[in-house]
């Protein structure tokens, strides 16, 4: 009999194309990794993967199987999901995500006031990291529903857009761009631009470096992903950084000695976003509840 482990193992294989990297991500031995493909393999009565020097892909019948084998899986995380969910909601928990820097968003205040305010028998719990690791929390069914500053194309997650504005530009005092009202892509050109690091948020670095990189900006990372290390770098002349907006709101000024903080015009490359994700499809009184106080909250 087919067991859940042997479709892990397959679409897992599929995907990093050598059993090295796959047995890596499975965190199994490359023996143990290859004797379930091949179990897997008679018990469907078809060879599923063209073993080579190069690795491995899936054959005709393998790639027209992978489809459902990954549903399969979707649908047992699904049910994991929402098994965990309906036991918080009869506990009447909500477990939420946020993103360290999207604690301050006025979306995000105005949503959970709200929330509080006309729930008040339902206690929320906050879960807080970087946003690709709660979005991954959420899909597993251990948030009901998280803030992120990315917008992953994800079927199993539906997403609303609850705040949207140009980022802001940290320089220091005496920098040419310092005295600008507002500061384009066409002004950042030679100039080196620190972003939130890949390993961070890699889905936002993308979104960022290419336009900045198109008018010959440097894209650069921060060494420590938190505003006062970002400020400190500004100051110490390894760059300039673009700053989310409603972070900065609340930004001792004695922090910004030295620096100008200047607005950008918001095109591509110098906005920061802001999603409330949840599980999409899923039907719940108190998730539902929450999403219905972010509609309000963005319509103002």
């Amino acid at each position: 009999m087919i067991d859940v482990r042997q479709l892990q193992y397959f679409v897992a294989l599929s995907a990093e194309g050598t059993f090295a990297r796959a047995a890596e991500h499975q965190h199994i031995t490359q023996s143990a990794l290859s004797q379930q493909i091949a179990r897997l393999e008679r018990e469907v009565g078809v060879q599923l993967f063209e073993r080579g020097a190069r690795g491995a892909r899936p054959t005709e019948a393998g790639a027209a199987l992978l489809p459902m084998a990954q549903e399969v899986l979707d649908g047992l995380v699904a049910f994991g999901a929402r098994a965990a969910s309906i036991v918080r909601e009869a506990r009447q928990e909500l477990r939420v995500g946020s993103p360290t820097y999207a604690v301050r968003s006025g979306a995000r205040q105005r949503t959970v006031a709200t929330f509080v305010a006309e729930h008040p028998s339902v206690e929320i719990g906050f879960d807080n990291a970087w946003s690709p690791r709660l979005l991954d929390a959420l899909a597993e069914g251990r948030l009901d529903l998280s803030f992120a500053m990315l917008a992953p194309d994800d079927r199993r997650l539906e997403l609303l857009l609850v705040q949207d504005e140009p980022a802001l530009l940290v320089v220091p005092v005496g920098h040419r761009l310092a005295g600008l009202p507002t500061a384009g892509l066409a002004d950042l050109a030679g100039e080196q631009v620190l972003l939130y690091p890949r390993a961070v948020n890699a889905w936002l670095h993308a979104q960022m470096a290419p336009p900045l990189e198109a008018v010959g900006a440097v894209a650069g990372e921060l060494e420590e992903s938190s505003l006062p290390a970002a400020i400190d770098q500004v100051r110490a002349g390894r760059g300039l950084f673009l700053a989310v907006p409603w972070e900065m709101d609340f930004v001792n000024p004695t922090q910004l000695e030295g620096l100008a903080v200047v607005a950008t015009s918001g095109e591509p490359g110098l906005r920061y976003r802001l999603w409330l994700a949840r599980r999409a499809g899923e039907q719940s009184g108190a998730i539902d509840a929450f999403w219905r106080c972010a509609v309000r909250a963005v319509a103002g």
